[in-house]
């Protein structure tokens, strides 16, 4: 069924973006396969779980639509907005963090970073996630730099558009590739860990779905909570 999703969005990538490297690049088949482990896993999460409210719910949406942008964006190629995305998508799994530890912020949508990151501290996460706390940290601080200190090209303004489009980017898409591995075994144990849903809430064919989804050592994060 993947191969068969990933077709059509080659053909996408193709038709829409034409003169674009990325589609002919072996890497682009891997992203997309990443962003949609990532898709699936918080869908199943977002279904499992009972006890959200309406602010939880939303960031949900959120996250799915964020990573629907990031495989919109990936054809045209361009690092900056590549970059954008990791950073918003970075805080988007703070606040479903801190919603899920029952932090107490006023108002989670609009909480900065640093609000974010010292709730989740108060809850010892950097401790009990140390993966995952550092993988939210280092991206998020290391694509706010890069998105605030874009380099000033010495192009015309067409030279300079059209680059974005033709450049050999295989280096920043391997580094984009790695970024979403990375956050995709990160949040898996959180997220199966800290929902209050347990497996007796769960109908069989749901367990198996997770399994299928999650891995049988992830899945045994869930099973035997």
């Amino acid at each position: 069924m993947l191969n068969i999703e990933f077709l059509k969005y080659e053909n996408f990538a193709k038709e829409y973006f034409h003169n674009s490297t990325v589609p002919k690049t072996g890497i682009m088949k891997k992203i997309y396969e990443v962003i949609q482990s990532n898709i699936h896993f918080m869908n199943l999460i977002r279904d499992i779980d009972k006890n959200q409210d309406k602010v939880r719910g939303e960031l949900y949406e959120t996250y799915y639509l964020l990573h629907l942008r990031v495989l919109y964006h990936l054809p045209s190629n361009d690092e900056f907005i590549n970059k954008i995305l990791i950073r918003t998508i970075v805080e988007n799994i703070l606040r479903l963090c801190v919603s899920l530890l029952d932090c107490n912020i006023g108002n989670l949508k609009e909480a900065s970073f640093s609000t974010l990151k010292t709730n989740l501290e108060n809850k010892g996460f950097q401790h009990k996630y140390k993966g995952l706390s550092d993988a939210l940290n280092n991206n998020f601080g290391t694509y706010s730099k890069d998105v605030h200190g874009e380099t000033v090209h010495k192009l015309s303004e067409k030279e300079y558009l059209v680059s974005i489009r033709t450049a050999d980017n295989n280096l920043h898409l391997a580094r984009l590739l790695n970024v979403y591995k990375e956050l995709n075994s990160a949040i898996i144990p959180f997220f199966l860990k800290e929902i209050k849903t347990s497996k007796s809430d769960l109908s069989g064919a749901t367990l198996s779905v997770m399994l299928n989804i999650v891995g049988e050592d992830n899945y045994d994060i869930f099973y035997n909570k």
